[in-house]
């Protein structure tokens, strides 16, 4: 259960950080944020193979998108200082509650 958790925000937190290297690259063009995004995805797909050779794609799969976004958010707001409203939370709960219905049996 530990390792799957552990798995999930791995995958989590390499679905999301191109996004965030992608805007660094956009404000400095250094390739070395590039090269970070090509990591992040190899470590992404070494995630979904532990993950899916143990567990239902159909469940795990919409879980790490969840995660992965509520990260991506974080991280916008953390380090860009970009604003979030009402209506963006509400709308990523509501995404959130959804993904959960969708992947539950």
């Amino acid at each position: 259960m530990l390792s799957t958790i552990l798995w999930i925000l791995v995958g989590a937190a390499a679905t999301g950080a191109p996004a965030l290297f992608v805007k660094e690259y956009l404000k400095d063009k250094q390739v070395t944020w590039l090269l970070a995004c090509a990591l992040s995805y190899a470590v992404l797909v070494t995630a979904y193979l532990n993950l899916f050779a143990t567990g239902s794609v159909h469940v795990l799969y919409p879980i790490i998108k969840v995660v992965s976004i509520v990260l991506v958010v974080a991280g916008g707001v953390v380090l860009f200082r970009e604003r979030i409203g009402w209506r963006g939370l509400a709308g990523g709960v509501s995404a959130a509650v959804a993904i959960y219905l969708l992947s539950t049996d």
